[in-house]
């Protein structure tokens, strides 16, 4: 029983910093603070998610690389 509390909470560890990935490479291309977000989703996943799809901005800053 507990090699499984354990599992789930490494599962939801991987989650998370995956998510907190996503977020930082998101932001990065965005132009905003990209280390604060991926620190705030880490630590408060749900809710930081939530927040940073309100208010990241809607096109990236920085144009995308040529073909």
């Amino acid at each position: 029983m507990l090699h499984m509390v354990l599992g789930f909470r490494i599962l939801g560890l991987l989650i998370t910093l995956a998510i907190a990935y996503f977020v930082y490479q998101d932001a990065e291309k965005r132009g905003m603070n990209a280390i604060l977000w991926a620190v705030l989703t880490f630590l408060c996943c749900p809710i930081t998610v939530i927040v940073y799809l309100i208010m990241r901005t809607q096109t990236p800053s920085v144009p995308p690389p040529p073909l």
